[in-house]
């Protein structure tokens, strides 16, 4: 567990690396090893809000066959739920049918990543990204590291 005085000057530090590029897009992938870094999680998803085609964009690199995912705000993923609600979620057993459906009972298992990549989610933090009042985002954290 890092310390409240750790967490906050990681958090300074973040917000100095946005403010200061001078293309977002360019820091993502070190603004995310920050992150996973500072959550002390295995991997991360983070989406952006297409509005008009009412679907969640990755922002960050996947895999070399998937650049990007597309999933489409709804019921059906943990991120389209959260994006759908505007609350974020825990989720300790992602594979639990019964656990899944104290949020809702259509949410699929796992991560929307775990199909295409090969890749198997335990657990999840899914956090809406408001900006003045208005979903521009949303992010997974995945699988806790060194839970014992």
């Amino acid at each position: 567990m890092y310390s409240a005085q750790y967490i906050q000057s990681s958090i300074k530090s973040l917000a100095t690396k946005i403010q200061s590029a001078s293309d977002i897009s360019e820091i993502i992938p070190s603004l995310m090893d920050d992150i996973k870094e500072l959550i002390n999680c295995e991997t991360l998803t983070l989406f952006s809000l297409d509005r008009a085609k009412r679907q969640l964009i990755s922002r960050n690199f996947i895999s070399e066959n998937v650049p990007e995912l597309q999933i489409d705000i709804s019921a059906k993923t943990t991120a389209g739920y959260v994006a759908m609600m505007g609350k974020s979620i825990l989720i300790n057993d992602a594979y639990s049918k019964q656990e899944l459906s104290t949020y809702h009972a259509d949410i699929g298992f796992g991560s929307c990543r775990d199909s295409i990549i090969n890749f198997k989610t335990n657990s999840l933090i899914v956090v809406p990204l408001p900006y003045n009042k208005k979903l521009v985002g949303v992010m997974e954290f995945i699988n806790k590291k060194n839970q014992g």
